[in-house]
């Protein structure tokens, strides 16, 4: 989809109200990026200027120097403007952030057959014991999570509210792993009969992130959350499809999994809903786990490439320049989406002597 209204800046009316447009999108862009954009920025510490700062001169002609020559260039030939005309989207968030509804719990022993019952008879010998405290998180399906999941990464946090030294935590994840498993609607994790086989769960080392431990859930989001036939086509979200739309939003659009794992990193991380000793719990009004996670932008598609010439306005002794991502996929439409664009204030080129 183009922009075709940058044609009728010149309108004073317009243009005032584009100009204002730009200012309020820019400052909920800002807020809505968040550490995408720190990522960004930390890439290229360059002095960068606002879109708010440049689109008033979008509708005039500049002067560029190029190759020891002052050239006029038109705005239907500025190459930052053109990229603009060209996309429907412009610097959308790079990352995503999802709260993840959650509860402790601990399994009784009575049933043989239940889930922790089962899960460390099949996992007897990894060295350790398994723990039958388990954490239990629900996932929902929804476009913001799936949509062009292929070109992303998923990362789970999970907080720990144990007071313990950090060192004691980075030595037991070196060690210990974590189990996840997906559960089956209405599964009981005291009274069900578990049948999962090894090739069921999903074996995970956890990383130490401030109060965090997190984990890569990219494979497990792929295969087990969002629709498999999703990963190859944007259709099952289409907004125009809204047979399939119905089709999902009648279907299972949330799914459970359980984590398992070690005694030492179960007491670190893990605190069911009913604990009662609170002693060693650094915020006793929060009892509860705080798990997270986050869609990001894989790498190679929020690269940047070169910066375009430095696009002179001479009459206000202002040059600017522009650079954009270099999303090199087959899939246009994850490009237009994911658009970015950012804009550098030059030296200003000495124009007199071709005003003159």
């Amino acid at each position: 989809m183009k922009m075709p209204f940058l044609n009728f800046l010149t309108l004073p009316a317009v243009k005032f109200t584009y100009i204002f447009l730009l200012i309020k999108t820019s400052a909920f862009s800002v807020k809505k990026n968040g550490t995408g954009s720190k990522q960004l920025q930390r890439r290229d510490k360059s002095n960068f200027i606002s879109l708010a700062r440049v689109a008033p001169y979008f509708s005039e002609e500049t002067i560029i120097l190029e190759d020891n020559e002052l050239k006029k260039i038109s705005h239907e030939n500025n190459k930052c403007i053109k990229a603009i005309k060209d996309h429907k989207y412009l610097n959308n968030p790079i990352e995503n952030v999802f709260k993840i509804d959650n509860k402790g719990h601990i399994t009784e022993m009575k049933n043989k057959d239940n889930i922790y019952m089962h899960t460390k008879r099949l996992f007897k010998n990894v060295g350790y014991e398994l723990c039958k405290k388990i954490l239990t998180f629900n996932i929902t399906v929804t476009k913001e999570l799936c949509e062009f999941d292929t070109y992303n990464n998923y990362i789970l946090y999970i907080n720990y509210l144990k007071d313990v030294k950090i060192e004691m935590i980075k030595d037991a994840l070196e060690i210990r792993k974590f189990f996840f498993v997906k559960l089956p609607r209405s599964f009981d994790l005291d009274e069900s009969v578990a049948t999962f086989t090894e090739n069921d769960y999903n074996v995970l080392k956890g990383k130490l992130e401030n109060d965090f431990i997190k984990f890569d859930f990219s494979d497990i989001i792929l295969n087990q959350v969002c629709p498999k036939a999703y990963n190859k086509k944007n259709e099952l979200f289409d907004e125009e499809n809204s047979n399939e739309n119905l089709i999902i939003e009648k279907s299972e659009n949330k799914i459970k999994f359980a984590l398992i794992t070690s005694h030492t990193l179960s007491e670190i991380l893990i605190f069911p809903s009913n604990i009662k000793d609170v002693q060693y719990v650094k915020e006793y009004k929060n009892l509860k786990n705080i798990v997270k996670l986050k869609k990001s932008t894989k790498s190679e598609y929020t690269e940047w490439a070169q910066w375009s010439p430095c696009y002179n306005t001479c009459t206000d002794n202002f040059a600017y320049k522009c650079r954009q991502n270099k999303c090199m996929n087959e899939d246009e439409s994850f490009c237009d989406k994911h658009f970015l664009l950012k804009f550098q204030e030059c030296p200003q080129t000495q124009c007199q002597k071709w005003l003159e």
